[in-house]
C-alpha cells in the first residue's frame, strides 16, 4: 500500500528563513498549514509533502511572490538540504552529482520521483511530481531547478546556459527575472520537470568538490537508514511522529496534514492492521523512552511534550505499557 509523501524538513527551513528575513510572521503559516513550530530546529524530521506545500504556498499567495521557490533557491545552496545536500554536494564531476542525486533522493523525498534520460547528445535529469500534491508543487519545482542550475555553474557551465530547461507550470511569472535563467529555452505544461545538458558536461569536475571520508560513509548510512517509509502504516507513524512535537495530535489533525479525509485515514491504516489510537499510543511510549533517557528533562515536562494533560495520565498510560512508573523506569534504565 504505498505511502503517505513525506520530507526532509531542511527543504521547508529555508522558505520560512527568508520569509523572517523580508519580516513575514510565519506563526499564522506555520499553524494554518498545522506544522509545529519545533521543526524548524529539527532538519531531518519527516514531514508530510502536503502539509509543506500547503505552507510555501500560503505564504505565496499572501505575499504576492509568485517566483517564491525562484527566490529562495537563488539564496541557498544544495549543501543547505541536510545530510541529503551535504552528500550530494562532495560530487566529484556533474555525472556523479546527478547519479548521487537520483540515488539518494528516496530517502530524502517521497514526493516525487527523480531520474536521468539520454537523449541524444544531451542528458535530462527529470523530475516528476507526485499528482496527489495540489497546492504548492509550482515552488517546490521552481526550488528544484534553480538548485541545479547552481550546481551546473559548478560545472564551469558555458554562458549559455543548459540547453533546455521544462516545466510542469503552465507559466512561471518572474521567471526572466531570475539571472540564471538568462539565454535558456524554457518551455511549459510538461508531464514532468527536466533541466538538460550537454553530455560531453557530464565529466566536467564541480568547483569546489570533497573527496570522499569515513565520515561520509556514516552519514549516507544514517540517510538510509532514516528515510521516509515506503508503506502506509509507516510513512502516516513518521508524521506522527513529528506531529507529537506539538502535543497529541487528534485523527483530524493528522488527516489534514497528510491531506486525507479523516474516515480514508482509519480505512487505510486499519486494512494495514493498525488503529488510529494504537499508532499513537505506540508512537507515545517511544518518544517518553527517549525523552525519559534524558535525566535533564523533568517527568512532567514529558507528560506536557507527550500532550497529556496532567502528570497522572501520563503515568497512568506509563505504567499500563512497562508496569513500572515513568520514575521508577527511569531509574532502572
Amino acid at each position: 500500500m504505498k505511502g503517505v509523501p513525506l520530507i526532509r524538513a531542511s527543504a521547508f527551513i529555508p522558505f520560512v528563513g527568508f520569509l523572517e528575513e523580508i519580516g513575514v510572521r510565519v506563526d499564522p503559516l506555520l499553524a494554518r498549514a498545522r506544522m509545529p513550530e519545533a521543526i524548524l530546529a529539527q532538519p531531518e524530521a519527516l514531514i508530510p509533502v502536503h502539509q509543506a506545500c500547503q505552507f510555501v504556498a500560503e505564504a505565496a499567495r499572501r505575499e504576492g511572490i509568485e517566483h517564491l521557490g525562484f527566490v529562495v533557491g537563488q539564496r541557498m545552496s544544495v549543501d543547505a538540504l541536510g545530510a541529503f545536500g551535504r552528500l550530494v554536494s562532495r560530487s566529484l564531476t556533474l555525472h556523479e552529482f546527478f547519479y548521487t542525486t537520483v540515488r539518494l533522493h528516496p530517502f530524502y523525498n517521497t514526493g516525487g520521483r527523480l531520474w536521468l534520460e539520454p537523449d541524444g547528445e544531451r542528458t535530462w535529469l527529470r523530475y516528476g511530481q507526485d499528482r496527489r500534491i495540489e497546492h504548492g508543487w509550482q515552488q517546490a519545482e521552481q526550488l528544484s531547478v534553480v538548485l541545479t542550475l547552481q550546481t551546473l555553474r559548478l560545472a564551469s557551465m558555458p554562458a549559455q546556459g543548459p540547453i533546455e530547461v521544462q516545466l510542469r507550470a503552465q507559466a512561471a511569472p518572474g521567471l526572466r527575472d531570475v539571472e540564471l535563467f538568462a539565454n535558456t529555452r524554457i518551455s511549459f505544461g510538461h508531464p514532468s520537470t527536466g533541466v538538460a545538458v550537454p553530455r560531453s558536461l557530464l565529466s566536467q569536475a564541480l568547483a569546489g568538490s570533497r573527496r570522499t571520508s569515513p565520515a561520509w560513509v556514516h552519514l549516507e548510512r544514517w540517510l538510509l537508514l532514516t528515510g521516509p517509509a515506503a508503506d502506509f502504516s509507516g510513512s502516516v507513524r513518521q508524521a506522527v511522529r513529528t506531529l507529537l512535537l506539538d502535543g497529541y495530535p487528534d485523527v483530524r489533525l493528522t488527516a489534514a496534514a497528510i491531506g486525507m479525509s479523516v474516515r480514508t485515514l482509519q480505512r487505510r491504516l486499519g486494512e494495514s492492521g493498525f488503529s488510529y489510537s494504537r499508532l499513537i499510543e505506540q508512537e507515545r511510549f517511544r518518544t517518553a523512552v527517549r525523552l525519559l533517557a534524558d535525566p535533564s528533562i523533568k517527568v512532567t515536562n514529558v507528560a506536557i511534550e507527550l500532550g497529556y494533560t496532567d502528570l497522572a495520565n501520563f503515568t497512568h498510560a506509563f505504567r499500563r505499557w512497562t508496569g513500572v512508573s515513568p520514575s521508577e523506569f527511569r531509574r532502572v534504565e
